[in-house]
């Protein structure tokens, strides 16, 4: 059910304009990701793996991939040996358990 004055359609049609503004953003001319969206992506998928006890091999596995081309198809996963190679240049974190 609609409140007064709402017209059908009209939050979707502008969030549809919304996100056509973010996506043309972050495409360059030939529809895929500009290679500055491709890289924050990659960073900030390799902070991910190195903040957390997640695995770089979690990128080879076909659920996440599915997951990933659901969220956005433009997007390729870099390899895992290309994971590997991303952190290694990550700087070290040492956590330290202020409760021990």
């Amino acid at each position: 059910m609609f409140s007064t004055g709402s017209v059908p359609g009209a939050q979707t049609t502008a969030k549809s304009q919304e996100s056509k503004k973010f996506k043309n953003r972050d495409t360059s001319t030939n529809g895929r990701l500009s290679q500055d969206k491709q890289e924050l992506i990659d960073n900030t998928l390799c902070k991910l793996i190195a903040s957390r006890t997640i695995s770089p091999s979690v990128v080879e596995d076909e659920l996440f991939q599915t997951f990933v081309e659901l969220l956005n198809p433009r997007y390729k996963i870099p390899s895992q040996d290309a994971i590997m190679r991303s952190l290694e240049d990550l700087p070290t974190t040492v956590f330290i358990d202020h409760d021990a």
